[in-house]
């Protein structure tokens, strides 16, 4: 199912401005998951691309932009409740798909296109680089439900962890929508219209998120999928244009140990605390709370 780009807007319905949002599609059968690949493979998504043109490193690290940016939804996201969605903006394609893997199950990673990939194939390529906000709960559905080893992941929270000078007195860590009102660069106008959108899928999960597994999947949600992922890119840069090489060292350490930790066998919601700042990013290490695996 194909939608096209959606501009800010008065919805007439709720009397609510709406953001803008990028074209989307939902992929919910083997032939749309063949189709996608295809179209990765002809845009040459897992070769060594060019820069692309809209976004600019000022100060090339040796890091190429990605060209793929995710995240993922479901009825207690993780392994022990639901992987249902798994959002892939590809930034060459400027479109969003919406991965439906409560109908596909794992036919949404081992469906091959043509040439033979799969999206199993591209989420575990460390050549392949990838951008999640905060990869843990993503990670653990992804290996809990259809054993996927993440690689070549970028953690976008941990690179905007390594632009602050001290995060020493940061009492958590921000979230995505903060990150995308203080630094995607959009306009006031935007700002104000992203939160009746999230308002109209919070409303629809306010007493659970098993809404994510039902089909068809409602509207409101879709577009709640779509604002998550589409400023993901410019926030990529926006940070990457920041950091050191000794902090870009750091991220990628520590996209990998989030990576891993969310893979271990002991770990489950209780013990990992979303919001805790990891201590490597401190000014003076070893003061206060001790690090954990799950950080």
């Amino acid at each position: 199912m194909e939608y096209t780009p959606r501009n800010i807007h008065l919805d007439p319905s709720r009397q609510k401005t709406m953001p803008t949002l990028k074209a989307h599609s939902l992929i919910d059968t083997t032939q749309a998951v063949a189709s996608f690949l295809d179209k990765l493979v002809q845009y040459g998504i897992n070769k060594l691309p060019q820069p692309p043109a809209q976004l600019k490193l000022q100060r090339p690290l040796g890091i190429y932009v990605p060209r793929m940016y995710f995240d993922a939804e479901g009825n207690n996201l993780g392994r022990h409740g639901t992987l249902s969605v798994l959002q892939v903006y590809v930034l060459p394609l400027d479109h969003v798909y919406l991965i439906d893997v409560t109908t596909l199950k794992g036919a949404a990673f081992d469906t091959p296109g043509k040439g033979g990939l799969t999206l199993r194939m591209i989420l575990e390529d460390p050549a392949v680089l990838k951008v999640f906000f905060d990869v843990r709960g993503d990670s653990d559905a992804l290996h809990a439900h259809h054993s996927i080893k993440l690689r070549g992941i970028h953690g976008l929270q941990l690179m905007h962890l390594g632009t602050l000078e001290f995060v020493d007195g940061l009492q958590k860590l921000p979230s995505l929508e903060i990150c995308i009102r203080n630094h995607a660069g959009i306009s006031a106008e935007e700002q104000d219209a992203m939160p009746a959108l999230k308002r109209a899928g919070k409303q629809l999960f306010c007493t659970g998120f098993g809404v994510f597994d039902e089909r068809p999947l409602k509207a409101p949600l879709a577009e709640y999928c779509v604002q998550d992922v589409q400023h993901m890119p410019t926030l990529w840069t926006a940070y990457a244009n920041l950091l050191t090489k000794e902090k870009w060292a750091l991220v990628l350490d520590m996209s990998r140990a989030r990576v891993n930790g969310s893979q271990s066998v002991e770990f489950t919601r209780t013990n990992w605390n979303k919001s805790s700042v990891p201590v490597q990013f401190w000014s003076k290490p070893g003061v206060g709370r001790k690090w954990g695996p799950f950080y």
